[in-house]
């Protein structure tokens, strides 16, 4: 991730947590360190998301996508704190390690030395389905996702949109805005 990308996600975060406090208004980050799984079974297939332009300011591994499925369960088990969040994004997608490839250098990366004990424990695979599950009926379908006041910011380059939607929450209610909202969804993923 970039410096001017970290700055902006840090900077959008702790705006956030003061609105938050201020308004006390729940403001979600759902989907961490890979893409969504689809299904319990295809933990690597995706919708089509559109674009992974983003993915060109970062140091991205030489394999993508990968499975996360490991790293994602762990990251359940760890609680996924910011700080482990952060070490897990940085690990993968400014150091462009894959996790698949180099595990124990994310366990390293996360001080775990009991990880695949972690990641094996079906209270853990639970919590993911259940998380998994969550995020799909919130119509999260990759990261970074994040959601505000019930709107979906999705990837890096939505950064700049979701500040401006923070510092002005009614912009999606005007002008172009409110028309793009009433435009017909062409094409549905089948379940």
């Amino acid at each position: 991730m970039s410096e001017e990308h970290a700055d902006d996600v840090a900077g959008t975060l702790a705006r956030l947590e003061e609105q938050v406090t201020q308004l006390h208004r729940e403001v979600q980050r759902i989907g961490v360190a890979g893409p969504l799984p689809a299904s319990h079974d295809e933990p690597a297939a995706l919708p089509a998301p559109g674009s992974y332009a983003w993915l060109g300011s970062l140091d991205t591994p030489a394999r993508h996508p990968f499975n996360p499925l490991s790293t994602l369960r762990l990251l359940v088990a760890l609680g996924a704190g910011r700080s482990q969040v952060e070490q897990a994004f940085d690990f993968i997608y400014e150091q462009g390690r894959d996790p698949e490839r180099d595990w124990r250098g994310l366990c390293d990366a996360l001080h775990v030395t009991d990880a695949d004990a972690l990641v094996a424990d079906p209270a853990v695979k639970q919590r993911l389905i259940a998380n998994t599950e969550q995020a799909a009926d919130a119509g999260v379908f990759g990261v970074p996702t994040f959601i505000v006041r019930g709107e979906l910011f999705w990837g890096a380059d939505t950064i700049e949109w979701m500040n401006a939607f923070v510092d002005d929450p009614g912009m999606f209610e005007r002008g172009e805005m409110s028309r793009a909202a009433q435009i017909e969804f062409g094409v549905h993923r089948k379940p």
